[in-house]
């Protein structure tokens, strides 16, 4: 089975216009706020599956680091807040080349 996320939705607006359709959506965890968080948790709870991306891939395009205690940080925070951590998919360090 191929599930298709809604990509990119970072911002607020986007996000919620994804989890409100209950369409699988995508966000990049450096990019995200408190409010993105916040409908992350209820998105979760509403049983909408989450895409969490690391940004690892754009930052390394681009000649940047990224700081992977921050990132698993967040993700550790979003497991616990959620009450359905198994429609989380969350993208971590493919390489040490990041």
């Amino acid at each position: 089975m191929i599930t298709a996320f809604g990509s990119g939705a970072s911002a607020p607006a986007d996000f919620k216009g994804f989890a409100r359709a209950g369409h699988p959506v995508g966000v990049v965890v450096q990019e995200i706020g408190a409010g993105v968080f916040a409908a992350m948790v209820e998105a979760n709870r509403n049983g909408v599956q989450i895409f969490v991306d690391s940004g690892a891939y754009t930052a390394f395009t681009k000649g940047r680091r990224v700081d992977f205690d921050a990132v698993l940080d967040k993700y550790a925070r979003l497991v616990d807040a959620c009450e359905r951590p198994e429609l989380l998919h969350l993208v971590a360090r493919m390489s040490s080349a990041t």
